[in-house]
């Protein structure tokens, strides 16, 4: 006969299993090229760079090199990386996979089924249903945020580990009403906590700042609450309306001053998004009214950081939650969990608008100006907080329901719906073996810098010139440092290191220029070995070249449609 704990393994590994097997079917064909082929967008995507900090972690130790600093990006002064989202983690385990696209899809993989066992696992902790328990975990592990982001932010993937943080935060220590600073009850639990610390560190930074922010609030609501919970009804309305009326009056004040907000207010949502499908979209993507919503109401439309649709059926979901909510059975953890939810929730809108229309400033905005806090500055994420701390308050209610007929055949009907709403598109990927013979070519060669044309300077914030982030990709094969260069934060040095050099200008405004028309200034003086030039350019660059860097060139090629130039 099967012991509770050999079930309850047996369960967690059936879950683990299915939502591993969810990702494949979502990403299908990928699971049969791990090792070539990556999710992504050519030329301009962000998921090359997660595939160049894999491969970066390991030369930079294999050289002896500090891997959170670079030398290979942004010649000759390179740069820190210890802010770009770079997955140390995924760098760790190449050292022994010793290839990083297999190591990237294999990290996401894993990072999918382990996010949705967490939720699954959480849920279970709190009594809820097995059917229900399943769902959540596939909710949070699938909902639209999610799939969005997948073939631009590796690292926003790497959700797997929150869960486990909110279900030992609560086995660790035990919360007494009104009291600031929680009782450690588990010294091994506090291990674990400690553990899942450093693996957050070395995961991603967003989500190693949303846990923290969680810990602290929760304590606070905890000691908050039960002061604010003796006020009458009228008292707390007032109490709250005030709290918003003087956010908003704050933070328009440092609006009006232009404090720095890193542009956490240009990228606030707006609450309509919530109720937008998002273009991605396997089942409403096509549609053509969604596609005109979006680009009519929404400030960058493009942008997968504007995706916060939660699906009709979730909706349905919650509707059912709020008309029965007269007999909510929540209890006190419950309710602290849901209104640190909806505080998360309200991170996304520093700027609450709605179709573009900006009602007030949020006074959860004021985070934003705190001084590296603000780092952390692209508000939609944090939604990713609220469905992990809703789920349990939503998933613990409809447990409740389960028994009556009707509300349950609501529930699976709508749950069930909800599994076709999250299917993505088919992915657009990446493969290595498709590498132009260029690079291949160029890492036989020598060590020197490499000029990729086009080439820029670019962080999150900014850009000068144009950076394709192919050549992400291409270092890796080619292993040639490189001017410019594309990380997360970068420093004023790095944009101005070329500011007073005579070539760098007229380079600029080639790559704008598709006429083929000479520069004002026919010079080259860049600290290169090599120049690659590639085909939408050549047009514009290669008679410039043949000129300005005539006394220079030691040899030109054409292969494959590329230029590459070899100077002395």
């Amino acid at each position: 006969m099967l012991t509770e704990l050999t079930k309850k393994r047996g369960l967690s590994i059936l879950a683990f299993l299915l939502y591993g097997l969810v990702y494949l079917f979502y990403t299908y064909p990928l699971g049969l090229n791990f090792a070539t082929q990556f999710m992504g967008i050519p030329l301009y995507g962000d998921s090359t760079s997660y595939i160049w900090s894999i491969w970066h972690f390991k030369y930079a130790l294999s050289q002896g090199l500090n891997p959170f600093e670079t030398q290979m990006l942004f010649s000759p002064m390179g740069s820190s990386i210890l802010m770009h989202s770079s997955v140390p983690i995924a760098g760790i385990l190449n050292l022994v996979i010793d290839s990083p696209i297999l190591t990237m899809n294999l990290v996401l993989l894993l990072s999918f089924a382990f996010s949705g066992l967490g939720v699954f696992n959480l849920l279970r902790y709190f009594k809820v249903n097995l059917y229900l328990s399943v769902i959540g975990g596939f909710i949070y592990a699938f909902f639209p945020y999610k799939t969005a982001h997948l073939p631009e932010h590796f690292n926003l993937e790497l959700t797997a580990l929150i869960p486990f943080f909110v279900f030992y935060i609560l086995k660790t220590f035990r919360f007494e009403p009104g009291k600031l600073l929680p009782i450690l009850v588990s010294k091994k639990y506090l291990l674990v906590l400690v553990l899942l610390s450093v693996l957050s560190l070395l995961t991603d930074h967003y989500y190693s700042v949303y846990v923290f922010y969680f810990g602290l609030l929760y304590c606070f609501l905890n000691w908050m609450y039960p002061r604010l919970a003796s006020l009458s009804a009228n008292k707390g309305m007032l109490l709250l309306l005030g709290v918003f009326i003087v956010g908003h009056f704050l933070i328009r004040g440092l609006v009006l001053l232009n404090f720095d907000d890193k542009g956490a207010f240009w990228w606030s949502a707006d609450v309509a998004s919530l109720f937008v499908p998002n273009t991605s979209s396997w089942l409403y993507g096509d549609f053509s009214g969604v596609i005109a919503f979006r680009d009519h109401y929404f400030r960058y439309p493009q942008s997968v950081e504007f995706v916060m649709f939660l699906g009709y059926g979730f909706f349905v979901l919650l509707l059912l939650f709020f008309l029965k909510i007269n007999q909510l059975r929540i209890d006190y953890t419950m309710r602290l969990m849901g209104i640190a939810a909806v505080i998360f929730l309200l991170l996304c809108f520093p700027e609450f608008k709605i179709l573009g229309h900006r009602l007030f400033y949020n006074v959860f905005g004021l985070v934003y100006y705190v001084p590296f806090l603000n780092n952390v500055r692209t508000p939609p994420r944090y939604e990713l907080m609220f469905m992990v701390l809703f789920l349990p308050v939503l998933m613990k209610q409809l447990t409740v329901m389960w028994y009556s007929i009707a509300n349950k055949r609501i529930i699976i009907v709508a749950s069930l719906f909800l599994v076709i709403e999250y299917c993505p598109k088919s992915f657009v990927f990446m493969d290595s073996q498709e590498m132009p013979m260029v690079y291949k070519s160029l890492a036989t060669k020598p060590t020197g810098t490499l000029l990729p044309i086009p080439f820029g300077f670019r962080d999150g914030i900014k850009e000068i010139g144009k950076f394709n982030t192919d050549d992400f990709l291409y270092q890796t094969v080619h292993q040639k440092p490189i001017i410019g260069g594309y990380l997360s934060r970068l420093s004023e040095a790095n944009f101005d290191q070329y500011k007073s050099n005579k070539t760098i200008q007229p380079m600029y405004q080639l790559m704008k220029d598709s006429s083929g028309s000479e520069p004002k200034l026919n010079s080259f003086d860049l600290p290169v070995k090599y120049i690659v030039v590639k085909p939408d350019y050549i047009k514009q660059f290669e008679s410039y070249l043949d000129s300005a860097a005539c006394n220079q060139i030691s040899s030109k090629k054409k292969i494959d449609g590329y230029l590459l130039y070899e100077l002395n």
